[in-house]
């Protein structure tokens, strides 16, 4: 019951639609501008402001039929994606501890859309500094794209790093893109059929994070993704009192 909330709340289903909210297309553009402003202040590179165009296929009815006032974009547009640091300063098992100020995520840590700090495991200030990617901030997504593809959680941290298998999904303003918005997409019926387009693993499912930004996305206005989420709050709160 709570996945078929959060399936047809990404569809646009779950609220009704005000004609008088500020359209998608509009946010893009607001989007759009904050990029350029980051690639200004060197934040962001040139690559990061090209755009793909969505592809669909006979797969994609999940957009059909969305809301006039959304948007079907490519993740890429919307959001950062980072990889971790796989070079010569990854950490090695043998020197990560079981206690410390900076975590380092790795998958087993994804639990119910958060980080458990069960089993996590601590960089010292050393090899966190050593890193050159894969840095993260409070309210990033933490995807993952090796083993257990698209198992997600919210960071709660304010530092900390990411284990290869992982990337990190950041809105480039988290006015514009609720982060709790983000979430929800990652997990739903949505992204799953993305899923399903890109996996290239065998025995060991496998996620490139270029194909990542390609996955689709049907955005709905700014003011529309707060009211989503508390009205999956409510409903969901519903389903647990019948329950």
């Amino acid at each position: 019951m709570k996945q078929k909330i959060l399936d047809i709340s990404m569809q646009g289903k779950l609220i009704p639609q005000n004609i008088n909210d500020e359209p998608a297309s509009i946010l893009l553009d607001k989007i759009r501008a904050e990029k350029q402003k980051l690639f200004k202040e060197g934040k962001i590179k040139k690559k990061d402001l090209e755009e793909i165009q969505p592809t669909l296929d006979e797969d994609n009815a999940y957009y059909q039929n969305i809301p006039k006032s959304w948007s079907l974009v490519c993740l890429k547009t919307i959001v950062y994606i980072l990889n971790g640091d796989r070079g010569k300063n990854y950490p090695s098992k043998e020197k990560l501890s079981f206690s410390g100020n900076i975590p380092f995520i790795s998958a087993i840590n994804l639990k119910n859309g958060l980080v458990s700090k069960e089993s996590l495991k601590y960089l010292n200030d050393e090899q966190y500094n050593l890193l050159r990617s894969g840095k993260i901030k409070k309210d990033d997504i933490l995807f993952c794209i090796r083993g257990s593809l698209a198992k997600n959680g919210i960071s709660k941290f304010t530092k900390g790093a990411i284990a290869s298998s992982l990337v990190i999904l950041r809105s480039y303003n988290k006015r514009l893109i609720s982060p709790l918005f983000l979430l929800a997409y990652c997990n739903s019926t949505q992204i799953s059929s993305e899923l399903n387009k890109y996996n290239n693993g065998t025995a060991q499912p496998n996620l490139a994070a270029s194909d990542l930004s390609k996955f689709v996305i049907a955005l709905p206005p700014k003011m529309q993704q707060h009211k989503i989420l508390r009205a999956i709050y409510r409903v969901n709160n519903i389903v647990d009192f019948i329950k």
